[in-house]
């Protein structure tokens, strides 16, 4: 079995992508004991548990609670959209925190979110497209490791902070480990 969300979909009949949805829902349960007490008692709905989800954090957790219980789920989408908007636009005054988030999906697939400065930005996608297309000229996808991505005869070339005045450097496994580094350090 490829995965918990391919076989619901195939004994219970529900898309791959709502059952995905649902594996997430469980995993975050994990975290939140209030949250998931309720819905195991009944007291909040799935959508109401789904919602809570995007933005539940063990310090307002209790609050959610008490709005999940005296509320619809309308009513608390709105309140989650309202809150995820004033924290992009908090994010955005202090747009020069970055961000990088990634999960795996069911199916292996990883996903990544980033929040980039425009320099920093246009360096990873530059670094992200060679990778890219190094891995299409590649026989096989799944033979390209970090090794072969980074080797003496394949560098790919990043151009620096996008600027088509200052002239490429190649990547090398120094520049992409000290660039992990750093998001680790700055995320």
């Amino acid at each position: 079995m490829k995965s918990l969300a391919f076989w619901m979909n195939y004994r219970l009949g529900i898309s791959e992508v709502v059952a995905r949805e649902k594996v997430r829902v469980a995993r975050v349960l994990r975290d939140f004991p209030l949250i998931d007490a309720a819905f195991e008692k009944g007291e909040v709905s799935y959508s109401k548990v789904r919602t809570m989800k995007r933005v539940a954090t063990s310090g307002n957790e209790s609050h959610l609670m008490m709005i999940a219980r005296h509320g619809t789920a309308s009513h608390m989408e709105q309140l989650v959209r309202g809150f995820r908007k004033h924290q992009r636009i908090a994010r955005q005054e202090t747009s020069s925190v970055a961000e990088c988030r990634w999960f795996q999906e069911d199916d292996g697939m990883y996903v990544f979110h980033l929040r980039l400065p425009a320099e920093d930005g246009a360096l990873v996608v530059k670094a992200m497209e060679s990778i890219v297309e190094m891995m299409r000229q590649s026989d096989r996808a799944d033979d390209v490791s970090a090794e072969t991505l980074f080797s003496e005869t394949s560098r790919p070339a990043v151009s620096n902070a996008g600027d088509p005045a200052t002239p490429a450097t190649p990547a090398t496994k120094e520049t992409a480990t000290e660039t992990a580094t750093w998001w680790r350090l700055t995320a």
